[in-house]
């Protein structure tokens, strides 16, 4: 598996020598086998090495969740400050993921009493429509399962029953999601995957069929994530640095004038209807 997914002689070595080599090479299989891509393979491949790193996977050892949650923190620590990432929550939350579920196939997880969290028979009847009528992806499965437990968890809080839910909730919902720093791309993927979920829901009439039809998530630009233009500070920076009246610096500046403006970037609208 390693050798079909890695062409660098160098990573493809970290690979086949680093610990755990042939758990992580059965759990490869196993997630070829439900479906993943190349590319998803290509990424779980190398955050299972990340993980047999820093957790001892010795045969027979029970892993426990606050082990995983820990060894989580320290290597999203140990990103941040390399400047790898902004925020300690993606590569903690990736983390989490791809441990538990490897060592979920292995079994050498912890099992504690299960506690079911809200939403979670909704959440199953859904899965099992996706996974048997639509027949998706094992991890499109669980990136819809995802947002649609934040929701759930968020709606739990409102103190009302799920056959109440309004469209107003999903929309203040995806706007509290922007507020907390999500991405327009991030929030765009949340209420895609709530109006699957409130398609289905409706038809079950665990609530309004209408919800889902309304559910707007905002609009995607296809330069958006381009930099509008150079802060005004660096604007300063180079006209100061062409200053003088040799004709080197005239020239320099007068290059600096004629290079193109960066157009408009799209109006900023609120996180849930852009």
């Amino acid at each position: 598996m390693f050798e079909s997914l890695i062409r660098h002689p160098r990573v493809l070595a970290r690979h086949q020598d680093g610990p755990a080599a042939e758990a992580r090479r059965r759990f490869l299989d196993h997630c070829s086998s439900q479906g993943q891509t190349r590319g998803t393979l290509k990424l779980t491949a190398r955050e299972l090495l990340v993980v047999a790193d820093r957790i001892d996977i010795t045969p027979g050892r029970i892993i426990t969740r606050q082990e995983i949650e820990e060894a989580a923190a320290g290597w999203a620590r140990e990103q941040l400050k390399r400047h790898r990432v902004n925020k300690l929550c993606w590569p903690r939350d990736r983390f989490i993921r791809t441990a538990t579920s490897w060592l979920r196939f292995l079994q050498i997880l912890e099992v504690p009493e299960r506690t079911l969290s809200p939403g979670a028979d909704q959440i199953e009847d859904f899965v099992a429509y996706m996974r048997d009528e639509r027949g998706l992806s094992p991890a499109t499965i669980h990136n819809n399962c995802w947002h649609i437990e934040k929701f759930w968890l968020w709606f739990h809080e409102q103190n009302r029953p799920f056959d109440r839910v309004l469209l107003a909730d999903v929309d203040t919902f995806l706007a509290g999601q922007g507020e907390k720093g999500w991405t327009r791309a991030s929030v765009a993927a949340s209420a895609s995957a709530l109006r699957v979920f409130f398609r289905h829901a409706g038809k079950r009439g665990w609530c309004a069929d209408s919800i889902a039809a309304g559910i707007d998530g905002p609009r995607i630009f296809k330069f958006e994530r381009l930099p509008a233009g150079p802060a005004w500070e660096d604007v300063q920076r180079l006209i100061d640095s062409a200053s003088g009246d040799r004709p080197r610096a005239i020239l320099r500046l007068e290059e600096l004038c004629r290079r193109p403006r960066p157009g408009p970037r799209p109006a900023e609208l609120s996180p849930a209807r852009r």
